[in-house]
């Protein structure tokens, strides 16, 4: 669960963008020239000393829905702490959260998240039947999880 509450704020940090928590900074947007064809990332030669914002962090008045909406949520008594709690709302912070809280959190999020097209999913689904396959022709006898 510790893993999943790292990935949970990383990832949660990430989107709400929030200052010294987010692994973007200003070595990794330099890299993104040597590594990756991002140019809408990468640092501006005539400002180099700002970021453009990335498309997948939120605007200030999305943050402001999204803690408005974690303050909302409520669950069953003894399966979560009170996120409300959790929220700064002065400066669009999530402190104090319990790995118990973000395995929750993560499990009932799927609901809402955009899922990917049915031509994507099937290319997935493909993919894995045939690694199956494959690891069956090599070792009939390897398990199949």
């Amino acid at each position: 669960m510790h893993i999943e509450k790292n990935v949970f704020d990383n990832i949660f940090n990430m989107v709400m963008d929030i200052k010294g928590k987010t692994k973007d900074n200003m070595n990794s947007r330099r890299d993104l020239k040597i590594i990756c064809n991002r140019p809408e990332l990468e640092l501006d030669e005539y400002r180099p000393n700002v970021m453009p914002k990335a498309v997948y962090t939120l605007g200030k008045e999305q943050k402001r829905r999204v803690r408005k909406w974690i303050r909302g949520l409520k669950f069953p008594d003894g399966y979560a702490s009170n996120l409300a709690h959790c929220i700064d709302m002065t400066e669009l912070r999530m402190h104090g959260i319990k790995s118990h809280d973000c395995h929750g959190d993560q499990c009932n999020t799927g609901e809402c998240t955009p899922q990917p097209p049915q031509s994507q999913s099937d290319d997935l689904r493909d993919r894995v039947q045939m690694n199956e396959r494959y690891i069956k022709s090599r070792d009939p006898n390897w398990p199949i999880v």
